[in-house]
């Protein structure tokens, strides 16, 4: 199953694609991925950037911190 994988998404179909025409959830996809190892078969995969977010929010407590000092 793996290789099917591996070949859809070298082929480039997304991994909604793979999903819907194999009938498997996302996570299957996702796992099957993981279990080969090969980088190649997340070049389609979109990841979270949430970090950015967490970044932000780090800067604006810097920020109030900050702040709160001058005013004291």
């Amino acid at each position: 199953m793996s290789h099917i994988v591996l070949t859809l998404t070298e082929h480039g179909w997304t991994e909604g694609q793979i999903s819907e025409h194999l009938g498997m959830e996302l996570d299957e996809i996702i796992r099957l991925k993981q279990i080969t190892g090969l980088k190649e078969m997340f070049a389609n995969h979109k990841f979270s950037k949430s970090w950015e977010e967490f970044e932000e929010n780090r800067k604006d407590k810097k920020k109030k911190i900050a702040k709160g000092k001058e005013n004291s």
